[in-house]
């Protein structure tokens, strides 16, 4: 087939000249030369304006495109996560009959200047020890549970961790920075990002602050309800106190994270769904997905999200 040979701008090595002093500067997380050679990529920790004021940018002998809010972390996974941990990671913990159960992480959070994880109250109780990962042994010990919440669904597990959510399948080893806080409000979209069916979107909220009864006995309070828009998958059994984020892309993805809640209960009957794609293990689906409000649990533990 005919092959086109087109002049680049600048050679590789031009800019790769211009790479070392950028990458010296503070707060800058990455240098690449762009593939037809037109200019410099420059990944940073903030945003471009704050970039574009760094000295070696300004004097940069060739163009530069900058990539903002890109923050490198070591991330081993959703399923073999280590300290200090993110959001949307494997869990589990001791049941009777030595059987073993899985939750999610949630949240980094700071609580008195102690990092702390936010995940969903029914997953143990105060003084219980969970497990990363899917070992149970000593080596794999997360933490131990503490501040836990029943009425609300939420908990926090005493053990390190940094400001970042795993997003995509089950099985992803990705993770993004988290941003700020920001309210619910109805009709909005929102994100999940369970460690067994992974990251779902195109969920709108339905409602906020709605009280609900399980197995005619237990009551929750504080939940926003999302349902996704065409009935396909929003959470499953598992993804319990993995993050909920805004939607704020198109199609359907986060491109930041900003927190929302916690993800408390699925719905049973007819909003499950039969197909629950690829997951970490056998499980149950739903297109209907209740979750405990981050403001909410911020404000009951006295907490400030690790950004």
């Amino acid at each position: 087939m005919p092959v086109s040979v087109l002049p680049a701008r600048f050679s590789g090595s031009d800019l790769e000249a211009a790479a070392p002093a950028i990458l010296a500067e503070n707060g800058v997380t990455g240098v690449a030369p762009l593939p037809d050679g037109s200019a410099l990529l420059v990944s940073v920790h903030d945003d471009e304006p704050s970039a574009r004021a760094l000295p070696a940018i300004q004097n940069a002998a060739v163009p530069i495109v900058i990539e903002p809010f890109m923050r490198p972390m070591l991330a081993t996974g959703r399923q073999q996560d280590t300290s200090p941990y993110s959001g949307g990671s494997t869990y589990h913990f001791p049941l009777p009959n030595n059987e073993i159960g899985v939750c999610t992480t949630g949240f980094a959070v700071q609580v008195a200047a102690v990092r702390k994880l936010l995940s969903a109250g029914h997953c143990g109780d105060d003084g219980d020890t969970v497990f990363e990962g899917n070992g149970t042994g000593p080596a794999n010990v997360m933490g131990t549970i503490s501040g836990k919440d029943a009425t609300y669904d939420t908990l926090l597990i005493e053990a390190n961790s940094t400001g970042a959510v795993y997003y995509g399948p089950y099985n992803s080893v990705s993770s993004k920075p988290i941003q700020t806080v920001i309210n619910n409000y109805p009709h909005t979209l929102v994100c999940t990002s369970g460690a067994v069916t992974g990251q779902h979107c195109d969920i709108r909220i339905m409602a906020v602050n709605q009280t609900i009864k399980l197995d005619n006995v237990t009551i929750m309070k504080g939940m926003v309800r999302g349902e996704h828009r065409t009935k396909d998958v929003a959470a499953g059994l598992g993804d319990s106190g993995g993050p909920v984020v805004a939607q704020d892309a198109i199609p359907a993805n986060f491109l930041l994270v900003y927190p929302l809640g916690t993800i408390s209960v699925i719905a049973g009957g007819g909003a499950t769904v039969d197909n629950c794609g690829p997951v970490l293990m056998a499980t149950e689906c739903s297109w209907m997905v209740f979750y405990a409000d981050i403001n909410q649990a911020l404000s009951r533990y006295s907490a400030a999200i690790v950004l």
